[in-house]
């Protein structure tokens, strides 16, 4: 390719001087037209393009080099100009080219950030979540005694330890203690049953009594969107109410659980077995009778095994006392649990009982 631009510079030469040579000679020393001096500018260009091809090896190809944008450096957006004013050329003389490619900041590309805002979780704080026992508007005889036990879960972030308390907040005690222990610790999303052993007041009425958690400090809180709400208990005495946990309103009929085994919050390992007890007295005046009454699970977990239901087997006189013994079986999964039994006569309940295990391990 060389040898063939260095023959044609070379022929365009010989053109010029042959040119030159049929001129007039008065005109060949000074040119005098511009038809002239374009011709000598072009000879002049010529012979300078010649002799700088001159140094260029023979074999030699001209390197061309594209910039990419990787090779760029991050500056912030810049534009090169569309044309120079000069051409680049290497250290051999080539031509040196570049791709006019906008540089821009990677950095100044990246989306900005915000940072999420943390709402604390407040320390003490409880959520409800059922009535195991003693529905609203249960129905009781006067005097009658029952166990309320509530299903809380620690919605907060503190652990509850049994330096925690329930405690009755206010309304009717109906004969309640004013706190009861927690019977271990509860961690934040952990339930518990908690359960108190109340009786029904001796007049006809509708009662309700409040009640809340304190901590080792002695701030009490509850339940609700600023733990300051209470959960209850109420019922109803002497009137109607709840059907499936109804009371019988005959004078004749009354009943008190004794005793409780196993004690509540006793332990267990998973699925171990163990027998559940209670001991009932008859406090009517009238006698059980084996005929209409029977024993009947009403709620919680259930632990029992076989049938959720036992007839009365014997009578039992007013003043006399009768066990009612249950096989249990523990549940397979850590935690607190109650289960709840009653003492029926058809659709009316003479008397509920409940007892609370802690299953570890």
């Amino acid at each position: 390719m060389h040898k063939r631009l260095v023959s044609f510079q070379v022929f365009l030469v010989l053109m010029l001087m042959l040119s030159a040579c049929n001129m007039p000679a008065g005109e060949q020393t000074t040119p005098t037209s511009e038809v002239d001096v374009l011709n000598t500018a072009a000879a002049q260009t010529v012979v300078a393009l010649s002799t700088k091809l001159a140094v260029v090896e023979p074999t030699q190809t001209p390197m061309v080099v594209t910039a990419t944008a990787s090779q760029m450096s991050e500056t912030p957006t810049e534009t090169l100009p569309a044309q120079a004013t000069a051409v680049p050329t290497n250290t051999s003389g080539a031509i040196v080219t570049s791709t006019n490619i906008p540089i821009t900041s990677v950095a100044s590309l990246a989306p900005t950030a915000i940072p999420a805002t943390a709402v604390p979780v407040p320390c003490d704080r409880a959520g409800f979540v059922s009535d195991v026992t003693v529905g609203d508007n249960t129905v009781f005889s006067p005097g009658s005694t029952f166990v309320k036990t509530w299903r809380l879960q620690n919605t907060g972030s503190c652990t509850w330890t049994s330096s925690y308390q329930l405690v009755f907040d206010s309304g009717n005690a109906m004969g309640g203690p004013t706190a009861v222990g927690l019977p271990g610790t509860v961690a934040p999303g952990q339930t518990v049953d908690l359960s108190v052993t109340l009786v029904a007041p001796a007049s006809t009425g509708t009662y309700q009594g409040f009640w809340k958690l304190q901590n080792a400090s002695g701030a009490r809180f509850g339940i609700g969107a600023n733990a300051g709400t209470a959960f209850w208990v109420k019922i109803v005495v002497g009137g109607t109410g709840v059907p499936t946990t109804t009371v019988t309103t005959t004078s004749g009929l009354g009943c008190s659980v004794t005793l409780v085994g196993p004690t509540n919050y006793s332990e267990f390992l998973p699925n171990a077995s163990f027998d559940g007890r209670w001991t009932l007295k008859n406090t009517g005046t009238d006698a059980w009778d084996d005929a209409s009454m029977d024993f009947r699970y009403i709620g919680g977990t259930k632990m029992h095994e076989g049938d959720d239901a036992v007839d009365l087997w014997t009578d039992v006189a007013s003043g006399d006392s009768i066990d009612f013994v249950r096989d249990m079986v523990a549940p397979s999964s850590v935690g607190t649990y109650s289960t709840s039994w009653a003492l029926v006569s058809g659709s009316s309940t003479i008397c509920s009982m409940t007892f609370t295990v802690r299953v570890t391990n």
